[in-house]
């Protein structure tokens, strides 16, 4: 392989700066969606010094796209591969490597392998090299992607393994395991990254970001079906453990399509298995990775056992992917959130009394009230982590209200209030009113705080009326309130089943924490106890409302350091970070004298 070797694994440790990178994509009539990868990376605030775009034969306008961008950016260079009548993985990994060899003489420490359909935000690489540039045992980085099909769910996706939309290698770690290996039927991506760690590199993914994947998986070639059936056939190919795989069949029956998704996932696994298909990979290859399939299945399994011994309702619903995960080490988490920050001035200096004191970590802010000015200004200020706590029932108080907000508002809090069960019922004649007034306090939050939310709940839980749930109104991806976590007993089977669904529908758009509490009542015995127990192994998220004068005497008091001693403790925002050293601080015995 060419280029100076010694190059890619010097230190950034006190440059000042980032490491510099490569990047190559192969790109086979990807005209529909190559000019927003284009903009993704021309945007970047760290761009590669050299990107080499490999036409695979393409005979649509990518070239032409390719080469106006090309014309402005001197870095961006387009290679032209000859046509071929088949498209396989075997191609890309040629394409790839004819963009490799144009880096021979370049001077560089990390090289991605970039796809032709992604999109990203502009801090995107500037985040994975920092990754890189802090972790020398690190040697591929990547985060998740999302497209109309969903996203990987990191129980039965190891967080170790990189999606191959976008794969940065450190250059030394690239040049060890020899590239891409050529395989037709694919999992070119996969043999990199398991190879990879056979060879002693850390790889991983990091859920902070996620990369827009515009082209649904499988469309390409093949229809859902047939593409579920290739996986199958592939799975087998790679060396995935039988058990495993009856696992994830029977996982991938609760995803669309139902039942028979599954069935043609393991009809592809057994087709494969009866033929003997030739696997392409060593046999060490196949124990190394069924060793880590069934320490993660274990693993899960374990993980269900201790929440049934814990005597709470399992946190997780099907297709949920995991803050808390088990990849991560101390992956335990503790959420202090104080809801109505905002409402008024006695509510906000409750809170941010609290705040000083150490003793919460979040605050779900409400917007036109009569101190959401205020309150959006102190936390800029004390640098707060704030996310929306959508209103729909309590009147709006700030001065300036719309009218027509105020009208409205006032519409959906006479519906919602007028019976229990009204929460639960979609209203068609309520769907425009329930738009503007979400959409207007997500607007008045990015004035505010000069940010979208990235987190949201909602005033009363509001935000898990029909309404708001089924006609997505909260933006995918961000982070959630689940519903309460309850012990067996404490509500009725037909509540608990009920609550799991709306956890269920919540999980396929956006990311929920393991547990989330009350912090009422304070007198039930062993209950707060076991509440922060959890914490030490999952992340749970405790409600407040410092106004309370219990929950104040709790908090500002400081009985809940007695309670909550030597746990991690976050705002909710820094469970995206998935367990990283970055994530959260140690709430100790001593108050933080309000720095």
């Amino acid at each position: 392989m060419g280029g100076d070797p010694t190059l890619s694994t010097r230190s950034t440790e006190g440059r000042g700066q980032h490491s510099t990178y490569v990047l190559i994509t192969p790109a086979r009539n990807e005209a529909e969606f190559i000019e927003q990868t284009l903009n993704s990376v021309v945007a970047q605030t760290i761009r590669p010094i050299k990107w080499v775009i490999v036409s695979d034969g393409s005979t649509d306008r990518t070239d032409d796209i390719v080469r106006k961008y090309a014309a402005d950016h001197h870095w961006i260079e387009l290679v032209r591969m000859p046509e071929r009548s088949e498209r396989h993985f075997a191609g890309k990994v040629q394409a790839f490597n004819a963009g490799y060899a144009r880096m021979r003489d370049l001077k560089y420490d990390m090289i991605a392998n970039l796809d032709a359909d992604v999109s990203f935000d502009a801090g995107y690489f500037s985040f994975l090299l920092n990754k890189l540039d802090n972790d020398p045992a690190l040697g591929l980085v990547g985060t998740p992607f999302r497209d109309d099909g969903g996203h990987y769910d990191y129980r039965f996706v190891s967080i170790e393994h990189v999606s191959g939309f976008c794969q940065l290698f450190r250059r030394a770690c690239f040049e060890e395991i020899g590239g891409y290996v050529p395989v037709k039927a694919g999992g070119v991506d996969h043999i990199a990254v398991l190879t990879a760690r056979m060879k002693g590199w850390r790889t991983r993914t990091f859920t902070d970001k996620v990369c827009l994947h515009h082209r649904k998986m499988g469309s390409a070639k093949h229809g859902t079906l047939m593409a579920r059936l290739k996986v199958g056939a592939q799975d087998y190919a790679l060396g995935s453990h039988p058990i495993w795989e009856l696992f994830r069949t029977v996982y991938q029956m609760t995803k669309r399509p139902f039942v028979v998704g599954g069935l043609m996932l393991l009809a592809g696994y057994v087709s494969a298995l009866i033929r003997r298909v030739e696997r392409p990979i060593p046999c060490e290859m196949v124990a190394f990775r069924r060793r880590e399939q069934m320490r993660r299945l274990i693993k899960f399994l374990s993980r269900g056992w201790i929440l049934s011994t814990k005597s709470f309702v399992s946190p997780r619903p099907a297709g949920e992917s995991a803050l808390g995960s088990s990849e991560a080490p101390n992956a335990g988490l503790l959420i202090v959130n104080a809801d109505d920050w905002g409402r008024n001035h006695e509510t906000t200096q409750r809170t941010l009394e609290c705040f000083l004191r150490g003793t919460i970590s979040s605050v779900s802010a409400m917007v036109f009230m009569k101190d959401s000015e205020r309150a959006a200004a102190l936390a800029r200020e004390r640098g707060i982590d704030a996310g929306l706590h959508l209103n729909l029932t309590t009147p709006f108080s700030a001065p300036k209200c719309p009218a027509r907000l105020i009208e409205r508002q006032h519409e959906l809090a006479r519906y919602l209030l007028r019976h229990p069960f009204a929460q639960v019922v979609f209203h068609p004649g309520l769907v425009r009113s329930f738009e503007y007034v979400v959409a207007a306090q997500r607007d008045e939050f990015h004035r505010l705080y000069g940010v979208e939310p990235e987190r949201l709940d909602g005033h009363h839980h509001m935000h898990l009326c029909a309404n708001v749930l089924l006609g997505g109104l909260l933006p995918p991806g961000t982070l959630v309130r689940r519903n309460f976590s309850f012990q067996p007993g404490e509500k009725s089977l037909c509540n608990r089943l009920y609550r799991r669904a709306i956890d269920h529908i919540l999980a396929r758009r956006h990311r929920l924490v393991d547990f989330f509490f009350s912090l009422q009542p304070l007198d039930l015995p062993g209950r707060v106890r076991q509440i922060f127990s959890l914490a030490r192994e999952f992340t749970v998220e405790v409600e407040t409302h410092p106004i309370d004068p219990k929950e104040y005497r709790f908090l500002a008091g400081g009985e809940i350091f007695r309670w909550a001693a030597g746990l991690r403790v976050a705002p909710r925002s820094g469970v995206l970070q998935q367990g990283t050293a970055v994530t959260g601080s140690r709430l100790d015995h001593v108050h933080s004298s309000g720095k």
